[in-house]
């Protein structure tokens, strides 16, 4: 990890609560996430994975001990310029594996982009 920032969440009558931080790779992308009670102890952290292009991939959860409790992922479709055009993201939780009884990655949405590209004109006004 190359940088990191941290920052007190205090409750609404002004108590100190817990503490954030969060830890960036080289290329400026969350890396970790972890949040830590006012006592000091790990509570729970996120860890992110991105593809060669910078998009986000995986985002998981993990409880202190380090048991995954959470996870999202992510797959992308691209336009012939490299850019994503549509999002798919999957998650699975922990808690759906003991309550629904399956631990099965679901469908839970899609986001879809329209871009339009407008060519650059020079002095002459051509393309």
């Amino acid at each position: 990890m190359e940088s990191s920032t941290s920052w007190e969440v205090y409750d609404g009558e002004g108590a100190f609560s817990g503490r954030n931080e969060e830890y960036y790779r080289p290329d400026r992308r969350l890396a970790e996430h972890r949040y830590y009670y006012a006592d000091s102890t790990l509570a729970y952290h996120w860890k992110f994975a991105y593809d060669q292009r910078g998009n986000l991939l995986e985002k998981a959860s993990y409880s202190a001990d380090g048991v995954l409790k959470y996870r999202l992922m992510m797959a992308y479709e691209y336009d012939e310029r490299g850019n994503w055009v549509s999002r798919t993201t999957s998650g699975w939780s922990a808690l759906a594996e003991v309550e629904e009884g399956g631990a099965e990655f679901r469908f839970l949405g899609i986001v879809r982009r329209r871009i339009t590209y407008f060519e650059d004109e020079d002095e002459d006004g051509q393309s």
